[in-house]
């Protein structure tokens, strides 16, 4: 293979990807080790040598981004993609194929296959207080019923979401988190279902396998009871950053123990600079180190720890361009990153947003003139439009598409069977005919967009083209004040700030997780969206596996492979310097504020 010349495998990584290491076994990998890489290969290897027809190897992964840097990868080693009887995807995909949506209604007591509904599937909407909750409450490992977020709710509130969460079970209906833990009971209950799956894919890929929830692992264990032999774990403990989701990186760290005999650690950063090594490792447990070569490009930049106020914010972040382009990196999406930890510090800080999440959250309630289905197919336009604006076409049609149809049939929900249904009776260019001709008539949308004004152009044109449906005008909850007059787009979709008109990358840590940026500018408050204060944290020396917040800042710092700042409030700065101490030179970590602008001069 030509590729195969370009690339110094190390010691370690040629372990992996060799056909002689098999069995059980996990890697750990530092940010950086060529995870991806190696695991692509070792992929590949297994493939090229497949000599079975009707079973293959699970590749999993827990976001589609990572799948398909798996998938490019493989396609550069073999000029062809992963086909049949192999699989690549997301663990929750895996599941839902193979297992929930299948043999759900065994569990579920009930007659048809079960309907998904909720993120990533759509938007969930219902008529009363406690069912519009379904979609963020699910099942732990113990058969509770628990909340997947903080919301608030009082105790009659939280009995009346748990009868409608048991009553929408039972009609079918189940969340993404619902359907793993039903198909832990499907393979609990039905091993024949499991050692069916364990002959189908005798060999499992797990990759960012840090993220994976109890209910995921223990999917794993009951296949491994029933036959599985050949399964990896790769990731990263100290980058797991999901808790929301159940992740749980101590999982990870036990089954490391587990297979110890037959695991292997990656300690090799080959992504960033020995500079930026030497800071990221102050917060790691593994002793890594740079695989890059000293001085590349001409550019031995050493991390700076800038203090921001409310008035300097988007000073800094100048200045921070300006030393991109300094240092000749190109202001692109792809190589630059302005990063925060969570879209509250979007909203407050950059784009002034006057809203709490509580208050945006109350102007989809119904009101007066309203109902959930309008609201549900109002909602699903405006994303959509929004969406397709901004260079996500994909998406935003398949919103509109399931708008159309809302608004069509009085719905809040559309199973892909009832449009798959409707377009197979149409004919598939009509169908795809009358979608654009909505999208055309829709008007642009940006995020200084007024929305109401929006959705009042919307309804004039549905009106002149002889459509007879009107969007639902947005209004908030008693007590609140009425949006009418300046509520826009960024106040809904401010996590969707990454639009065409801005050269770099601008979003969350979340949202970069895996990715590699020439340069990073990472904003951080006083503390995290939970839990306790940085400074506190960092004069405690909490571990990572200890801290999802310190986890976040770790996977925001390890991101660059040249230039490194951290924005921390003035009040704060000091607590940074003193835990970075060691890490003081004559150069410019750590300085004076005024030092520290001197450097964009």
């Amino acid at each position: 293979m030509p590729l195969e010349k370009t690339i110094k495998w190390t010691k370690k990584q040629k372990e992996v990807i060799s056909l002689e290491k098999n069995g059980k076994f996990v890697v750990k990998a530092c940010p950086g080790s060529g995870k991806t890489t190696t695991i692509s290969r070792k992929l590949f290897n297994i493939i090229t040598n497949w000599n079975e027809s009707y079973s293959g190897v699970a590749t999993l992964s827990f976001t589609n981004v990572a799948a398909d840097e798996i998938k490019e990868r493989f396609i550069k080693w073999s000029n062809k993609s992963i086909l049949f009887p192999h699989y690549i995807g997301t663990i929750d995909s895996f599941i839902n194929k193979y297992i929930f949506l299948p043999y759900g209604h065994l569990v579920m007591g009930v007659n048809e296959r079960p309907i998904l509904v909720g993120e990533p599937h759509g938007k969930w909407h219902a008529k009363s207080h406690g069912c519009s909750y379904f979609d963020k409450f699910t099942y732990d490992i113990n058969e509770n019923i628990v909340e997947m977020g903080d919301y608030g709710l009082t105790e009659p509130e939280l009995k009346e979401v748990k009868r409608c969460k048991k009553s929408l079970i039972s009609s079918g209906y189940a969340n993404q988190a619902d359907a793993n833990y039903f198909s832990m009971k499907i393979l609990k209950n039905y091993p024949n279902v499991a050692k069916a799956i364990a002959l189908r894919f005798p060999n499992f890929i797990i990759d960012e396998a840090q993220d994976t929830s109890d209910i995921q692992i223990k999917i794993f264990d009951i296949l491994i009871k029933h036959g599985l032999n050949e399964i990896i774990l790769i990731g990263d403990p100290e980058q797991a950053i999901y808790e929301w989701n159940n992740a749980n990186p101590e999982l990870f760290n036990g089954k490391f123990e587990e297979w110890e005999h037959n695991s292997i650690i990656f300690n090799k950063n080959f992504r960033s600079s020995e500079e930026i090594c030497k800071v990221t490792s102050k917060l790691s447990e593994i002793e890594y180190s740079t695989g890059k070569e000293k001085n590349l490009d001409n550019i031995s930049y050493i991390p700076e720890f800038i203090p921001y106020d409310n008035e300097n914010i988007n000073d800094i972040i100048q200045k921070y361009l300006k030393l991109c382009k300094k240092y000749s990196i190109s202001l692109s999406k792809e190589s630059v990153a302005v990063l925060y930890r969570s879209d509250n510090f979007l909203k407050e800080f950059l784009i002034n947003n006057k809203y709490t999440d509580e208050t945006i959250h109350s102007i989809w309630k119904s009101g007066k003139n309203s109902s959930p289905e309008k609201i549900a197919y109002t909602k699903d336009f405006l994303y959509g439009k929004f969406l397709w604006d901004n260079q996500n076409k994909l998406d935003g049609f398949k919103l509109i598409e399931k708008a159309i149809f809302e608004m069509y049939n009085n719905f809040t929900h559309v199973k892909q069977e009832e449009i798959s249904e409707i377009i197979k009776n149409v004919g598939f260019y009509n169908h795809r005919t009358h979608i654009y001709n909505i999208i055309n008539l829709l008007p642009h949308t940006s995020l200084k967009s007024n929305i109401n004004e929006w959705i009042i152009k919307t309804n004039n044109i549905f009106h002149e083209n002889n459509i007879e449906y009107e969007l639902n005008m947005i209004k908030s909850k008693r007590g609140h004040a009425y949006f009418k007059e300046d509520l826009i787009f960024s106040d809904i979709f401010s996590n969707n700030l990454n639009n065409k008109d801005i050269k770099y990358h601008i979003g969350t840590v979340h949202s970069v997780k895996g990715k590699s940026f020439k340069a990073v500018l990472l904003f951080l408050k006083k503390q995290g969206a939970k839990g306790s204060h940085y400074k506190t944290l960092l004069k405690n020396n909490t571990y990572l596996c200890e801290s999802e917040e310190l986890r976040i800042v770790y996977v925001g710092m390890t991101r660059p492979e040249k230039i490194l700042q951290v924005a921390v409030p003035t009040s704060e700065i000091e607590y940074w310097k003193n835990f970075f101490e060691d890490f003081k030179s004559d150069e410019k970590i750590l300085s004076s504020q005024s030092t520290l602008f001197d450097v964009f001069s």
